[in-house]
């Protein structure tokens, strides 16, 4: 008779629970290489946190910070950046609240090594218990330290296991915080309008720290505030794209599309394929009665790097608007 055989038939399910969520453990360890910079960016957009929806992906937001974080994204790839670099990127600019999924960095690593350790106990503890029973003769024999005892330990295991890092997930929401894997005690709420004003206190200088207040004031719909801080943010740091995309955009929207393309301008004369700012200019030399090739130009090229945005059907629609006159 096997080890395996001579278990007791709780204890053989108990073992092979322990084996199924180990298992699981490791495949959501384990990821497969992107060949692709396209594949590389939309599984970064998954774990990338919007700053102003609460608990969605840029790669499910509408929002347009969530689209400039998207471009940003493929910018630093194209540039030869890691996956963790472009993680870093954003963390250092927004805290490490930005990431959706918990690392296998720092504290993290207790969310990934402590169900690993608790499950492997778990099964120890059923195979010592096979080994005595074998020892002693029989089932009911077997000493009751390593019995009943045994069993509540290898049960807590397993509930411990699987209940750890379900704690630290859902825990947040029952504080009013935001779902997160980080921070030392696993938790850390994404900024408050109080918090990103302080940071710009400290630092007023730090275009980072401006464009994250700008964001965050945009969402509370104060758009007046937001564009005094892109406006500071530009002031420290004149190429800053993030900010100098917003401040377009709430430009354009504003009915001031010749202010707006200025910005766009600067943009695209330092990254040139930047999705955004080609497409925007594209709706501001329409609006302004450019060339119809010069509009035509922008939103091709939107269209050629922009993989599947959802606002490519704005850029077919100026391309049909923009269509150059029949010859004759």
């Amino acid at each position: 008779m096997t080890r395996f055989a001579s278990l007791r038939r709780t204890d053989r399910l108990l073992l092979a629970a322990c084996a199924i969520v180990l298992v699981a453990l490791a495949a959501a360890l384990v990821r497969p290489v992107s060949p692709s910079i396209d594949d590389r960016a939309g599984a970064l957009d998954g774990e990338l946190r919007c700053p102003i929806c609460q608990g969605t992906s840029i790669a499910d937001s509408p929002a347009a910070v969530a689209s400039q974080m998207r471009s940003v994204i493929r910018e630093q790839l194209a540039a030869g950046s890691t996956d963790q670099g472009v993680r870093d990127f954003f963390v250092e600019r927004y805290g490490r609240w930005i990431l959706l999924t918990p690392t296998t960095q720092g504290y993290d690593v207790a969310l990934w090594v402590a169900p690993v350790l608790l499950l492997s106990s778990g099964a120890y503890i059923v195979i010592r218990r096979a080994r005595r029973r074998r020892e002693v003769g029989s089932p009911a024999r077997v000493p009751t330290k390593f019995g009943r005892s045994g069993t509540v330990i290898l049960v807590g295991a397993i509930l411990l296991a699987l209940a750890l890092p379900i704690a630290l997930v859902v825990g947040p929401r029952g504080l009013g915080a935001e779902i997160t894997g980080s921070s030392a005690g696993g938790i850390q709420a994404a900024p408050s309008l109080v918090d990103l004003e302080a940071g710009v206190a400290r630092d007023p200088n730090d275009a980072a720290s401006l464009v994250a207040l700008g964001d965050a004031y945009l969402a509370a719909n104060r758009s007046g505030d937001a564009v005094a801080v892109y406006e500071r943010a530009l002031k420290a740091e004149p190429d800053n794209v993030p900010a100098s995309i917003a401040l377009g955009e709430i430009l354009l929207t504003a009915g001031r599309p010749d202010q707006a393309q200025v910005l766009f301008d600067r943009v695209l004369g330092s990254t040139p394929d930047q999705p955004d700012a080609l497409l925007y200019r594209a709706v501001t030399r329409y609006q302004l009665g450019a060339p119809a090739d010069l509009v035509r130009a922008d939103a091709l090229r939107f269209l050629a790097v922009a993989g599947n945005d959802p606002r490519r059907a704005i850029a077919e629609q100026l391309l049909d608007t923009a269509s150059p006159a029949p010859s004759r």
